[in-house]
């Protein structure tokens, strides 16, 4: 038995190893093209249109958006799997010890479907401002060192440190 489990977790330790590598890479793969299509659609994309959004937008969409829909993607069929049979074995061990407890269980599901309802929208809120708020640290961060010299040679400095420290107390009350 013991020699058994030992082989046994040497097989999972190794599975998982291989497993990680090859979602690894297929996440990398998925991740690259999704950014060179964007790319290509904000380098074709007229000018006029493009000025309506600041560069750390832009840079915000090619890179954290696009890694996001890439890892949503490649997850969520897997998750939802792995949660399915999750839920049918706990389940079935409810129900083989005490099937009431189990009856219990699904009552509070339309209490947890309202409650989760009300925290996803606070959530997709939330997420909607920290993403505007990063690309707005970014594009300050891009504009800040594009003009480097610019900014030491006016002497604004000052003016530039003063900003970020602006920018950066809004993105920690927006956290709070």
């Amino acid at each position: 038995t013991f020699i058994t489990m030992i082989i046994l977790t040497l097989i999972t330790s190794f599975v998982g190893q291989i497993s990680s590598y090859i979602s690894g890479l297929i996440s990398m793969r998925v991740d690259a093209e999704i950014k060179s299509d964007i790319f290509n659609k904000i380098l074709i994309t007229d000018w006029e249109s493009l000025t309506t959004y600041h560069t750390g937008d832009l840079l915000a969409r090619w890179g954290s958006d696009a890694s996001s829909i890439s890892s949503g993607v490649l997850n969520f069929v897997p998750n939802a799997i792995l949660n399915v049979f999750r839920f049918a074995t706990a389940l079935a061990v409810m129900i083989y010890y005490d099937w009431t407890f189990a009856v219990f269980a699904f009552l509070g599901v339309p209490v947890s479907m309202l409650l989760s309802k009300t925290l996803m929208r606070r959530m997709v809120n939330n997420n909607q401002r920290s993403a505007a708020m990063s690309a707005k640290m970014s594009g300050f961060n891009q504009e800040a060192f594009s003009n480097i010299q610019t900014i030491k040679a006016f002497d604004l400095i000052g003016l530039y440190v003063n900003r970020l420290k602006n920018i950066q107390k809004e993105y920690i009350s927006m956290r709070l």
